[in-house]
């Protein structure tokens, strides 16, 4: 076992944010959870009194969102963990929340080292986990950093540098950070005890600026926020008593994929009333191309998957052939060892499904399924060149957390999934600006390359990335972004999927 002690500010009186941390990593089997107990001689003097009354407008949002919105619905379970004073264990990790000790002091207790995480240079604590700033000043995401300190180096390093996406509600803000830092924690601890490896060095420097949250800025977001309530009232009035719709993501095809690398003189599919289509993918049967996508149906309130011939760049003979109670997207088809198979989301229920196709196109039965109880979203399947078999995917247990700042790569035995490998550096990376697939991985110029969204400044399928994977194993993953379609997609608004086969290629975009 792990002992991990969690020093707080105020351990008999802890905030929702620190419950939900401590909650999240006592589940973790081999960690044994101790809450420190605060010992007043090594505390610093600070005033609660200026700091409650800085933030009194924020105190009270965030008791009317928690009313209206039931974030923090879900109770604590930290009654149950242990509770001593620092000097009565022997700590192999430290994870420090507190303002007011001596990092020292910590330190000399955490035989293997003391982590911390940091929101710009500052240590996080409730108020600058609601995100404030970045939602007033639209700011692209939230910046995370892990700090380990030890005996060694005790002014400390970081080791993990984490980009989020963010809510336009700061108490979902809150709730969605707590359990990510809780996931980065987890990660970490296991790296060094499990994986016995050390940790790597984060290059980046921390943002050396102080965050103010002046009362300004509090009174803007909270405008905002009722702004935004009134918004999404009246868009739904609108679809409720005038039909126009709520989203309106389209298709866009183009042939001549290597001498159109501008994408010009590309029109976008027209789409019938109430629906909107993305996440397309390409696929060849009997030398003839299709393309499988999301139709989603407003008038249902779910997507269900699609399927169209194309001929000479048009889409034709269109039909629906996977329909099921719950909202499916996302259709990564492929062929394996002669046989046709689907991986779709089906993040609705909570788990990941394949099917394999029983007559093409519009029959398919379930083939196998794994990941129980988690919102798996936009899973693509890949064997390399030594027929390893992987699988890339995003995916939460917590209906708190989004599923756009995470990659989870998972090595497979097959299809069936009898056996699915944990990667080594799962979560891979905690970047929104990234993370999420968005498409098939394909090769480009002999260039090995994972499509992926950027959903900055909080918007979901802000724009697209290329990044070439330098390496794949259980052990390591690196990709790095590459510079192509720069310029391919500036006519077409928050472009978040793309797919080619041969010479035919599709994406979607939003129109407004």
């Amino acid at each position: 076992m792990i002992n991990v002690g969690v020093y707080l500010n105020d351990y008999k009186n802890s905030d929702v944010w620190e419950n939900i941390i401590l909650d999240e990593i006592s589940r973790e089997k081999n960690f044994n959870v101790i809450l420190i107990k605060n010992e007043v001689k090594f505390e610093k003097k600070t005033n609660k009194k200026t700091s409650a009354l800085k933030f009194l407008l924020l105190h009270f949002q965030i008791k009317i969102e928690n009313i209206v919105l039931k974030t923090f619905s879900k109770k604590s379970k930290n009654q149950k963990i242990k509770k001593s004073f620092l000097k009565e264990n022997n700590f192999d990790f430290i994870v420090n929340f507190s303002h007011n000790i001596k990092k020292e002091i910590l330190i000399e207790k955490a035989n293997i080292g003391l982590l911390e995480v940091f929101k710009d240079s500052f240590l996080i604590y409730k108020y600058n986990l609601l995100c404030i700033n970045e939602v007033v000043k639209k700011m692209p995401c939230v910046n995370l950093k892990l700090k380990v300190y030890n005996k060694k180096i005790n002014k400390g390093v970081f080791i993990e540098d984490m980009f989020f996406t963010y809510d336009w509600k700061g108490s979902k803000n809150l709730a969605s950070l707590s359990v990510r830092v809780s996931k980065f924690l987890i990660k970490n601890i296991n790296i060094y005890i499990i994986n016995e490896r050390e940790y790597n060095i984060c290059k980046n420097k921390t943002e050396n600026f102080e965050e103010r949250i002046s009362i300004y800025t509090q009174f803007i977001y909270i405008i905002k926020f009722y702004l935004m309530i009134f918004k999404r009232f009246y868009k739904s009035l609108l679809y409720k008593f005038f039909n126009r719709k709520k989203d309106n993501w389209t298709l866009v095809f183009g042939n001549n994929y290597s001498k159109n690398k501008f994408f010009k003189n590309l029109k976008p599919v027209v789409l019938p009333k109430d629906e909107f289509w993305a996440d397309p993918f390409l696929f060849k049967f009997k030398k003839e191309y299709y393309v499988f996508f999301e139709k989603y149906i407003n008038k249902i309130g779910r997507g269900i998957i699609s399927c169209g011939k194309l001929v000479n760049g048009e889409i034709n003979d269109i039909e629906d052939v996977l329909i099921t109670d719950y909202h499916l997207s996302y259709p990564n088809v492929f062929e394996e060892e002669g046989e046709i198979y689907m991986i779709p989301e089906i993040s609705e229920k909570r788990r990941l499904e394949i099917y394999k196709c029983i007559n093409f196109p519009n029959q398919w039965e379930l083939y196998s399924y794994a990941f129980d109880g988690e919102y798996v979203v936009d899973t693509i399947y890949y064997k390399d060149e030594n027929n390893n078999k992987w699988l890339f995917l995003s995916k939460t247990n917590n209906n708190l957390n989004d599923n756009c700042s995470e990659l989870y790569i998972y090595q497979i035995d097959s299809l069936k999934l009898n056996k699915v490998i944990n990667h080594k550096q799962n979560p891979i990376f905690a970047d929104c600006r990234k993370s999420r697939n968005a498409g098939a991985i394909l090769k480009l110029n002999n260039k090995l390359i994972r499509p992926s969204q950027n959903n900055s400044y909080g918007i979901y399928g802000y724009n697209i990335n290329f990044n070439q994977i330098k390496v794949l194993n259980i052990e390591e993953y690196k990709e790095e972004n590459i510079k192509i379609h720069n310029n391919s997609f500036k006519k077409y608004k928050r472009v978040h999927h793309f797919h080619f086969l041969d010479e035919i290629f599709v994406f979607d975009c939003y129109l407004n």
